[in-house]
């Protein structure tokens, strides 16, 4: 990925990380901050064991690969997982789209390989508000898809995690010979330093609880706003762009500190011929998001524009160092609280003609444009708009409101 950042100093990035934020009154779960770059990451018994969370912060955020090259055994990650599907996915709606209505009414709705993972558990169907649908990875934290195995583990030292549908699970001091023990816990169990969060279980907090069992005063304005266009055939037939701004905020009353889970997520789809179904579109694209906090009553505006390739991205805000990077990865805070003002994120798909004799310097078709701009209103705590579609010479058909459904 190519990016250009605002602010490139990011020296800060693991030493706040936090991977645990409410499973028992012990809170200190993860390695030592101590960073040790000398070890390399290894793979241990099918999983991918992290010297340190500095490490696995690198490669969560894209700034390092995991070398497979120079592992004995075969490692698959649940991105790969993911990956396999989109692209038996892509291939199987080019091959639909080529069948006669007759044999199109009789043939299958998805390629083996999605009604496989689908039946494993290993994706999930997502559906939106508007009446249409999707698939996704089924797991309660899809961030380490890249670094977890088919099981759904990673270990940083000694430190084993497991990432399910429904848990995260951590094992301080675990037995990386047998990880898989920890396939049996679905409750914390503090005597064997096992401990789990249930996502089923829904989180609620109110600012008045914030303010009284802290040092300092958050304001906890959860919000989680997306919208979507479907541009020109010119720049591609049955797609849809689609963008999410994501922002909670969890106190963490035993630390006096909260966790802050800040980030944009882009997306790149396809939708299935005669249906309401998206499936994913790798896509080259731009973005250009921009973030306004107050800090001391004064509007600070950080972050980050590039281009990238991908069909499902993140982009994560850190509101406490006032900057963005590619990847997804909440961080622990101890100190101010810095409201988010407003914000001005927006991506850019573009469709450019193929050189031709006539036309030896290729012209841009079309360019379609998706985003967000919010910024706080009189009467309401915010208020958001879409970004305009722009096409040059082209129609697009507007923005639309995107809402997943969450089941109860």
């Amino acid at each position: 990925m190519k990016t250009k950042q605002i602010l490139l100093a990011f020296v800060c990035l693991g030493c706040a990380f936090c991977l645990l934020n409410s499973c028992s009154k012990n809170l200190e779960l993860i390695p030592s901050p101590v960073d040790d770059n000398s070890i390399e990451i290894q793979l241990k018994n099918g999983m991918l064991v992290f010297p340190s969370r500095m490490v696995l912060s690198k490669v969560l955020s894209g700034k390092e690969d995991v070398q497979m090259n120079q592992f004995v055994e075969i490692f698959t990650s649940q991105k790969d997982l993911m990956d396999e599907v989109v692209q038996a996915e892509q291939e199987y709606m080019t091959y639909l789209d080529t069948l006669k209505e007759v044999v199109f009414e009789t043939a299958s709705e998805h390629s083996g390989v999605y009604d496989d993972y689908l039946q494993r558990g290993i994706i999930k169907k997502v559906f939106y508000g508007d009446g249409t649908s999707s698939y996704d990875l089924n797991l309660a934290e899809p961030l380490y898809a890249k670094v977890i195995n088919r099981d759904g583990y990673f270990a940083i030292k000694d430190t084993i995690f497991q990432i399910t549908p429904r848990y995260k699970k951590i094992w301080l001091g675990g037995d990386l010979n047998n990880y898989m023990l920890l396939n049996s816990y679905t409750k914390s169990s503090e005597s064997e330093n096992i401990f789990v969060v249930d996502y089923s279980q829904k989180i609620t907090a109110t600012s008045d609880v914030g303010e009284s069992r802290t040092n300092f005063p958050i304001t906890i304005r959860d919000q989680n706003v997306g919208m979507y266009v479907l541009p020109d055939p010119v720049i591609s037939e049955n797609a849809r762009l689609a963008f999410i701004f994501y922002d909670r905020t969890t106190p963490i009353f035993a630390k006096k500190s909260y966790l802050r889970d800040t980030y944009c997520r882009v997306i790149c789809q396809k939708r299935k011929r005669d249906t309401n179904e998206y499936g994913y579109e790798l896509q080259l694209y731009n973005y250009s998001f921009f973030v306004y906090v107050l800090i001391d009553g004064v509007e600070n505006m950080f972050g980050i524009e590039g281009s990238a390739t991908g069909y499902n991205d993140y982009y994560t805000v850190y509101t406490m160092y006032q900057m963005m990077v590619a990847g997804h990865e909440p961080f622990e805070f101890d100190g101010e609280y810095y409201q988010i003002s407003k914000f001005d994120c927006r991506y850019y798909w573009e469709k450019w003609e193929k050189i031709t004799e006539e036309h030896p310097v290729p012209g841009k078709l079309a360019t379609a444009t998706v985003g967000i701009f919010m910024e706080q209103g009189a009467t309401t705590p915010f208020k958001y708009y879409f970004q305009p579609y722009q096409g040059n010479g082209h129609g697009g058909t507007g923005g639309y409101w995107l809402t997943e459904i969450i089941p109860d």
